[in-house]
């Protein structure tokens, strides 16, 4: 077997391109013939991946490789236009080799294929050429079900499934070092400048939780200065000197920062299946996490969009640690 993985590539690291990044890991470690074509059209050339610059080149790839007998397996949300199209033409392509597999990330795809007609449609006519689709939650298997797709065709498997090692091991600065002595206990969350990962709720929310706790610290992961807004929020606050906002970070240093939390907060509106829930939870670092979505036994749910039960979750993760540490 030959394996050509499509979808977005480290960097920049999120839920996505670090499965992707993880599986090719583990194809090598197996034996097997593994290459990745890089759909973030914005990426460098690296060793690593194919980079793609043009839709023509993306599709000449896809051809290609399935008929050297490349078996393809697209990664992509599924929540706009361009992620089903990317799929369909490697769905398309797959027939013209071994064959092809379709794994479905995000958590606002329900909402996305359910607005609009045309939009089912797309899907659907999508999910027909596929052998294979990995649905890294049941809400999103319902909704693939919900099109016609016959539910031998389609398996439930979170994304952490394909992650074997979570190396902790980084060597911080010493200003960073620092931050950390002075700032206790410290909240992390991985998150990305769009309006679903509630980071302005999780700011409210640590707003009230200082009033307690005047030396706890924030750790941004993921927003950088693009985030504008969250910076001027940030700053409205009087925050900046609790809340760093880090942008994007290697994976071994978003767990070794995780790993370091009193706590990992997930603040989303929705979601898929979240490997940085899953990855913390393994960690033994409590997890706060909106009940938008199932989540993993063992994490703290509090209501979607309520920062003041945000505020209430993450003092009671405190308020435990505190007894256990005193036993």
């Amino acid at each position: 077997m030959k394996l050509l993985l499509v979808g977005p590539y480290p960097p920049p690291h999120g839920g996505v391109s670090v499965h992707i990044a993880e599986m090719k890991r583990r194809a090598a470690s197996l034996g097997i013939p593994c290459r990745v074509l890089n759909t973030d059209r914005n990426a460098e050339l690296s060793p690593h991946y194919i980079p793609v610059r043009r839709a023509g080149g993306f599709l000449f790839s896809l051809v290609k490789h399935a008929l050297r007998g490349w078996t393809i397996h697209i990664h992509t949300n599924g929540h706009n236009v361009r992620s089903w199209l990317v799929a369909l033409a490697g769905g398309l392509a797959g027939r013209l080799g071994p064959g092809s597999i379709l794994t479905l990330h995000s958590g606002k795809l329900p909402d996305y294929v359910e607005a609009k007609r045309k939009r089912r449609w797309l899907a659907f006519l999508t999910c027909r050429t596929f052998k294979q689709i990995t649905c890294v939650s049941s809400r999103l298997r319902q909704t693939v079900e919900a099109l016609g797709v016959p539910g031998p065709r389609i398996k439930v498997s979170p994304a952490f499934g394909g992650v074997t090692e979570l190396s902790t091991r980084w060597v911080l600065s010493p200003n960073f070092e620092k931050w950390f002595e002075r700032h206790h206990p410290v909240f992390s969350i991985t998150a990305s400048n769009r309006p679903e990962y509630g980071v302005e709720l999780f700011i409210e929310a640590v707003s009230g939780l200082l009033r307690e706790h005047r030396n706890a610290g924030c750790l941004l992961i993921g927003l950088g200065d693009e985030a504008k807004a969250i910076r001027n929020l940030i700053e409205q606050r009087n925050l900046t000197r609790c809340v760093l906002m880090l942008g994007d970070v290697p994976h071994e240093e978003c767990l070794h920062l995780i790993s370091r939390s009193a706590a990992f907060v997930r603040p989303t509106f929705t979601d898929g299946d979240s490997i940085s829930v899953r990855e913390s939870l393994a960690l033994g670092i409590p997890v706060i996490a909106s009940d938008a979505v199932a989540r993993p036994e063992g994490t703290v749910l509090f209501e979607t969009g309520n920062p003041d039960d945000l505020m209430k979750k993450m003092e009671c993760v405190l308020e435990g640690s505190l007894q256990n540490s005193a036993r």
